[in-house]
């Protein structure tokens, strides 16, 4: 009623979604309502529920650009719950709470218990500990790992085992990293993956980490490409990249291209890799951004009034998906020109087969698992007023999230297993990504519904824990000494600078058409160079790769040695990659 009474155009900034859901959710609950703007022009407050009339008064005394701005806000979030602010508000099982300070309360203050808990005043910070909370988690844990001892051989659930280092690496990292992160408010995965760098290499390397078997990390890397991509495609708004596609394009293609080709080259040069696939293997991984970081952040900053609806944040939000995943794949490519047993010839022929039977398969598993949520659905019948009672979608919701993340899942272990991983990222991607635009090319509420749903689901799997399982795994990879030494640092530090230089061009030069200011062009070039996700994901995959193929070896065999300088090669990888992500982050 409010988009008819205001007669808004259709533009870039405006979605039909919320008047939609709300038209037909008013329609079911108040017959005739609606009527009244068609048969007698704008409703009248009185013709509104008692307790909506003080709300209907002001809402008509909004104008045209504040109606336009609520619809937008409805859009963006419609197409942002894959990603959330956790990192910076809210709370989770190894992050305190916080808030700002109210009038009165002091910007500092020393630990007190009161009502809020445990509660610490740093910087304008309040930060709360709820003791009883953390008392009954740590309880809980005790508990598992008692069972854990008592169930299975006792030397996995000791010092050095294969279950207790992982996890307690895993509680270590996140809980103390999340606090150090949550106080100074930075992304809570730059603090677990220090925290576990560290917990790698105190007192030396690998005391404290022997237990964790190269399966377990495998399976980190793994699942958290998995989500990266998920998340990705489910954010991709294909009706606000439409005027924008050619910004998109350069930003999402050349922004990478530009970046990697530049890094490829130096690395030849500086880390003497005597081959262009190791080198570009490096660069790629290097230049691919991380969306989660550079979305929740633009969230944030769009919660606090800026770049709503114009200006960089918009663009930002709209590309570095398309680029996560466009880099993404190009580094599995190159993966499997590096370690594959196949011929060059082979592999380069396999690549736009793969990319081609991924764009099929993803497209075809996108619409089965439409088909089986409405199944899902349709197992209970409607109530009198048409909808489906709320326990009942509940469970559609959440066991579509289970279907839709195991699906996702089987498809990039099966792809990397035969040496399909380009083509499996591809599936995943355009699964996560076809699925969002069927559940809300339309306007359908139940189909809304369960997209606001299942990006939830998959946010949630991501803060609370994919991520500090993918970053505590990926710490427990880095020796200190391999990459803070004069082999390693300098040369990764001029590489970033010139790659990282190069980035930053391409965003300047692509925002110059959009009418942006210099601070906006500014900002822009420093927010899109942040790195995490996919370095930690793909960092260590192609070292595992080479070890796989030298575990039990003969060392007379002809190609040893070519894969001891192989296994050479993916550690300077490793190394730059996790240096990337600590500078970048």
């Amino acid at each position: 009623s409010l988009t008819t009474q205001a007669n808004l155009p259709l533009n870039a900034y405006y979605d039909r979604t919320a008047a939609t859901r709300a038209s037909a959710k008013l329609s079911r609950l108040y017959p005739g309502a609606l009527s009244t703007v068609s048969e007698k022009g704008a409703p009248s407050v009185l013709e509104l529920p008692e307790g909506l009339r003080a709300l209907g008064k002001q809402i008509h005394k909004l104008g045209t650009e504040d109606l336009l701005y609520i619809s937008s806000m409805e859009s963006r979030k419609a197409n942002r719950e894959a990603y959330s602010v956790l990192q910076y508000t809210g709370k989770a099982w190894y992050l305190p709470s916080i808030r700002k300070t109210r009038d009165g309360e002091p910007p500092y203050a020393c630990p007190r218990y009161n009502g809020d808990g445990l509660t610490l005043t740093l910087g304008g910070k309040v930060l709360s500990f709820q003791v009883g909370s953390y008392l009954v988690r740590l309880a809980l844990f005790c508990l598992f790992w008692l069972l854990v001892w008592a169930a299975l051989p006792q030397q996995a659930a000791q010092p050095q085992g294969a279950i207790f280092d992982p996890l307690i690496t895993f509680l270590v990292a996140s809980v103390i990293g999340g606090f150090i992160c949550r106080v100074l408010q930075i992304p809570p995965l730059v603090g677990v993956l220090w925290i576990a760098i560290l917990w790698n290499n105190v007192p030396y390397v690998g005391y404290l980490t022997s237990g964790i078997l190269p399966e377990v990390k495998v399976v980190a890397s793994r699942l958290g490409l998995t989500v990266v991509l998920l998340r990705a495609g489910f954010s991709t708004n294909w009706k606000a990249l439409q005027p924008i596609w050619k910004n998109v394009s350069l930003l999402a293609l050349f922004a990478v291209l530009l970046e990697g080709g530049i890094h490829t080259v130096l690395a030849y040069w500086l880390f003497d890799y005597n081959s262009w696939v190791w080198a570009s293997l490096e660069g790629f991984i290097c230049a691919a951004p991380s969306a989660a970081i550079i979305v929740p952040g633009s969230l944030l900053l769009q919660s606090d009034g800026f770049s709503r609806s114009r200006g960089p944040l918009p663009l930002m939000l709209s590309t570095v998906g398309v680029e996560t995943v466009i880099g993404v794949w190009i580094s599995s490519f190159i993966n499997g020109l590096a370690v594959t047993e196949s011929s060059l010839t082979l592999s380069i022929v396999l690549g736009p087969i793969q990319i081609i039977g991924g764009i099929i398969l993803g497209t075809v598993m996108a619409f089965l698992f439409t088909i089986a949520v409405g199944l899902l659905r349709n197992e209970a019948k409607r109530l009198p007023n048409g909808d489906f009672s709320e326990a009942h979608l509940t469970n559609v919701n959440r066991l579509s999230l289970v279907i839709f993340l195991i699906s996702a899942f089987a498809t990039i272990f099966v792809g990397y297993k035969y040496d399909l991983g380009g083509g499996a990222c591809v599936t995943v991607m355009l699964l996560s990504a076809i699925t969002a635009h069927l559940w809300s090319k339309d306007g359908d509420p139940e189909l809304l519904e369960h997209k606001r749903s299942l990006g939830i689901g998959l946010s949630n799997t991501w803060e609370l824990l994919v991520m500090p399982f993918l970053f505590s795994m990926t710490g427990t990879k880095v020796d200190i000494q391999g990459i803070f030494n004069a082999k390693v640092f300098p040369k990764g530090l001029l590489i970033w600078v010139c790659s990282i230089s190069a980035r930053m061009g391409v965003v300047f030069l692509s925002c110059s058409g959009l009418q942006f200011s210099v601070k906006e062009k500014v900002f822009a070039c420093g927010a899109w160079v942040a790195k995490a996700t996919v370095q930690s994901a793909l960092s260590g995959v192609a070292l595992t790769a080479v070890n796989a193929r030298l575990s039990g070896l003969d060392p007379a065999a002809p190609n040893y040695v070519a894969l001891l300088a192989d296994r050479d090669r993916a550690k300077i990888v490793q190394n730059v990659a996790i240096l990337f992500v600590i500078l970048s982050a």
